[in-house]
This record gives C-alpha cells, sequence and structure tokens, in this order.
C-alpha cells in the first residue's frame, strides 16, 4: 500500500523498469507476444501511482487534484479495456466470452463513471482506508456490481486468451492480490493494493521466463 510520497515514487519506478524489461525481454524471443501484453497491461496498472504521487503533493481542495481524480477514476476504469486492446494487438481476436464479458462492463463502467462524476471532489488519506489515499470513485452507488466485473472482465481475459503458465500466473495475481486486500483492507482500499502490487508483477513473469528458457536450454 502506498502510505506516502515516497512510496508512491518508488512503486512507480520498479514499475516502469520492470514493465520496459519484460517487454524488452519477450520482444527478443519469437513468438513471445502474451509476455508483450502483459507487460505492456502491468505498465499501464502501475502507473496509477503517478496519480497518488499527484495526490500526496497537492492538498485535495485544489483544482490540480480535483482534476487529478476525474482522470485516475478513468485510468482505473479503463484497465480491463486496456488489456482487451493490448490481446487483441500481440495476440489477434478476441474470443466470444471475452467480448461479451468486456461489452458488459463497458456499459457498466461507462454508467457507473458518468453518475459519479460530479460526486469527485479531492483525493487524500483518510482513517477508512487506514491512512492510504481514499480513491472516492471506488465507493459509489453500484460498487459491488461495477467492480464485481471489473474482476471478472480481467479474469476472462486472462483465461480466454492467454496459455500456459503465464494465464495461471495473471490468474493468481488477479485473485490473490484482490483477496488479500479485501481481508486485510477491506474494499475501501483494495483497489490501492492492487495497483501498487502491480509494480513487482513484472519481475515474477521475469523470473518465470527465464526458468522456462533454463529448462529448455538443458
Amino acid at each position: 500500500m502506498c502510505y506516502d510520497l515516497q512510496t508512491s515514487l518508488i512503486a512507480l519506478i520498479i514499475n516502469i523498469v520492470t514493465s520496459i524489461v519484460l517487454f524488452t525481454v519477450a520482444s527478443k524471443q519469437k513468438a513471445n507476444n502474451q509476455l508483450k501484453a502483459v507487460a505492456l497491461f502491468f505498465l499501464f496498472t502501475g502507473c496509477m501511482q503517478f496519480w497518488d504521487a499527484v495526490f500526496w503533493t497537492h492538498d485535495a481542495t485544489t483544482k490540480i487534484n480535483v482534476y487529478a481524480t476525474k482522470m485516475a477514476m478513468i485510468w482505473n476504469h479503463l484497465e480491463p479495456v486496456v488489456l482487451a486492446l493490448l490481446i487483441y494487438i500481440f495476440m489477434g481476436k478476441l474470443t466470444m466470452p471475452s467480448i461479451i464479458v468486456l461489452a458488459v462492463y463497458v456499459v457498466a463502467i461507462v454508467t457507473y463513471s458518468a453518475s459519479g462524476w460530479s460526486q469527485l471532489g479531492g483525493t487524500e488519506p483518510s482513517k477508512e482506508t487506514h491512512g492510504t489515499l481514499y480513491w472516492r470513485w471506488n465507493y459509489m452507488e453500484g460498487k459491488y456490481i461495477v467492480y464485481g466485473l471489473f474482476v471478472l472482465c480481467l479474469l476472462v481475459l486472462v483465461q480466454q486468451q492467454f496459455t500456459g503458465w503465464v494465464r495461471w500466473l495473471n490468474i493468481v495475481f488477479i485473485m490473490g492480490t484482490f483477496l488479500f486486500s479485501l481481508y486485510k483492507y477491506n474494499l475501501k482500499a483494495s483497489g490501492r493494493f492492487w495497483c501498487y502490487f502491480a509494480a513487482f508483477c513484472p519481475i515474477f513473469f521475469l523470473i518465470g521466463n527465464a526458468f522456462l528458457a533454463h529448462k529448455k536450454s538443458q
């Protein structure tokens, strides 16, 4: 979890470096488009820490903080859409189940975001989120349905479009991080834990890829 500016910046830097390294490694390997999509997805997700850095450095009453809050909500809600686009770019067409779940999610998230747009003020820490930044857009009316679809959409895209150890490692990360954060920090803080953990996810894919390459070379 990002309790201060320093932690957010460290997570952001780690995210950018590890994601670029993973993408570079994948680009040098033939037919490793799965890892290219994974690398850029976690780069996009981990860059939520940039918005957190803005929140830490600008008071919640400032226009910069308020505008950044609205942009961060859009950025956060685009994650499943970005994953689908990356899959399409690097791995080809989406399966019908992926398209259906993605379409339902898009309708739900657009409605949810639009209905809560005017409610959004600035972002700051709160006791409810255990000292971390309180992302208000995670706690608007309809949150359970919308974020249930958010997780479901990610899981369906991963299960339908990825294969082998890349598929299962993604599933473990998605379910593991959300379940752990729900257990430890409750729903209000689960999104921030997921985005923080995303900074380190590429490291595990690099390890998995190196292990597989080592086995093939033996």
